[in-house]
């Protein structure tokens, strides 16, 4: 490096810094205002995405529900459960229409279901198991139209009269069942219907998994809950196709020109460099030293300022994804900028050191 110790170039680098403020204020701006836009865009993009995977995914996103009138086993519904990345299972044996001691001669729809009817078709808190033994389970609409809550007391077709146990919300999940009188029953004996729900990361040979446990029965069939058609949107292609998923470079190399405009204001003091023997490898050290600690600085001020800005406007705070986006599109800006900016210092180092002293 002739002459020069590292040391020796960060401490020099470090002190033209210091002594030209103005440019050094004027780069970190620089990287301050693109780093931050680009942050600011990537929170509100994830945001969105991430709004509309949470509500597909509360509305039965990943539910598949097995179909046979010959039957499912209820016990093979229920071991699904202990399978990796199923988190939760629903057998429903479907009764005939009834009407109820309250309103006679209006027919509401019965049904026998597992336990964990409960917790998959309700939006609402979870209901404990001992609360529906012996008891109805009613859903929100037949609730509303008989006049009663949980905790009363409902007979239906001349039956002894039985505790409502639970009255869920199945609006979001299963709309068709809010009409229903529903008894929870141990899983045994067979089921026309197993809901199968899969954990998000879950994405591939759930339909097949499903279909390979009930293979026993000729007439299964296995079908989505919500099924996507070509105008429904893919977040995961929304995200991998959104146009700042390449803006870093257009940014890193923005500020790198930045950063090649306030070297060639640096010429004269480049020569002078040279004329003390500093050769290009020390040079490239010293401009990426020098260019570095502003745009180091203003990207990650920018950063800050976005991220505030953004969880203001939204009264939120960004989810450990949506910063690992943010963070890793701010890195990757700077480090393209730092790459790109101080190769101009050994380039400017291959001119006359006579006529770069002249622009002194």
């Amino acid at each position: 490096m002739n002459r020069w110790r590292l040391r020796g170039l960060a401490v020099e680098a470090i002190r033209n810094v210091a002594g030209g403020r103005v440019r050094s204020v004027l780069l970190a701006v620089v990287a301050a205002g693109v780093v931050g836009a680009l942050v600011f865009i990537e929170l509100s993009t994830t945001d969105e995405l991430l709004m509309f995977q949470e509500g597909f995914i509360d509305s039965g996103g990943n539910v598949f529900i097995a179909t046979s009138e010959e039957g499912l086993a209820a016990e093979q519904c229920g071991a699904l459960t202990s399978m990796e990345g199923v988190i939760g299972t629903a057998g429903i044996e479907a009764g005939p229409a009834l009407e109820t001691m309250i309103a006679p001669g209006t027919l509401f729809g019965t049904a026998e279901v597992t336990i964990g009817a409960l917790g998959l078709f309700s939006s609402g808190p979870s209901v404990p198991a001992a609360d529906v033994t012996d008891g109805w389970v009613i859903g929100q609409a037949a609730a509303s139209e008989l006049g009663i809550s949980q905790g009363m007391w409902l007979g239906i077709d001349g039956s002894t009269s039985r505790r409502v146990g639970a009255v869920i919300d199945t609006e979001a999940r299963n709309p068709r069942i809010g009409r229903w009188l529903m008894a929870v029953r141990p899983p045994v004996g067979s089921v026309t219907e197993c809901w199968v729900e899969f954990a998000a990361g879950v994405t591939t040979g759930r339909q097949e998994t499903v279909s390979a446990v009930f293979s026993g029965a000729t007439d299964v069939v296995v079908v989505p809950w919500i099924r996507l058609d070509e105008f429904s949107r893919d977040p995961i292609a929304e995200f991998a196709g959104r146009p700042q998923a390449s803006a870093w470079i257009i940014a890193g190399l923005l500020i790198g020109m930045m950063a090649w405009l306030v070297t060639r204001f640096r010429r004269s003091q480049i020569g002078l460099y040279r004329a003390v023997g500093t050769g290009p490898s020390a040079l490239l050290i010293l401009g990426a030293v020098e260019l570095g600690v502003p745009i180091v600085s203003g990207a990650l001020i920018g950063s800050l300022w976005a991220t505030a800005i953004w969880a203001t406007a939204i009264a939120g705070y960004p989810s450990a994804d949506q910063f690992s986006v943010a963070a890793r599109t701010a890195l990757s800006t700077v480090l393209l900028a730092i790459a790109v900016g101080p190769l101009l210092w050994p380039i400017t180092a291959r001119g006359s050191i006579a006529e770069q002293l002249k622009d002194q």
